[in-house]
């Protein structure tokens, strides 16, 4: 009988080990879930990229336009859907469309610009969700730019003759 009871309790202590052991397999099967924080609103991302959204660069060789960067402008960007990346965490994208900008730098700087020939009609911006903020940042420094080059022909330098009486 008294081997009874050390069975008994060395069984117990057997179930119980297992029991432990085999709880983070249950786990890695995704049985927990997780909740996945919302998209950024529209405020969250204008005021988190207020200042430096989105660089346009004058590409012509012949003419001398400054770069100018932008804080994100009304109706130029789409908010994506929130995706999971294992093990690294949760990251939305922002894309960035290129005409509300050139629009701007046209005004800004000097009129006539168009996107650079290969240059491509948007750009991203990815968000990363800081767990440790509870917000969303920036995934990285990186900001978008967009190439454009001037379609305006320089201005003449010299003033044309003025016409005579024979070419009138």
């Amino acid at each position: 009988m008294r081997n009874a009871g050390w069975k008994r309790l060395l069984a117990m202590v057997l179930v119980l080990m297992m029991t432990l052991s085999l709880m983070p397999a249950a786990f890695a099967d995704g049985d927990v879930a997780c909740t996945a924080p919302t998209a950024p609103s529209n405020k969250e991302v204008e005021d988190l990229l207020n200042a430096n959204a989105v660089t346009v660069d004058c590409v012509n060789a012949d003419m001398s336009h400054e770069d100018k960067t932008y804080g994100l402008l009304a109706d130029s960007y789409s908010i994506g859907e929130v995706d999971a990346v294992a093990e690294v965490g949760y990251f939305c994208t922002i894309t960035v469309s290129a005409a509300p900008y050139v629009d701007k730098y046209n005004n800004d700087v000097a009129s006539g610009h168009v996107l650079n020939d290969d240059e491509l009609d948007s750009r991203y911006i990815h968000l990363k969700y800081s767990d440790t903020e509870s917000k969303w940042v920036r995934a990285n420094d990186l900001h978008p730019s967009f190439e454009v080059k001037c379609v305006t022909p320089p201005a003449p330098t010299s003033k044309p003759d003025a016409p005579n009486g024979d070419k009138l």
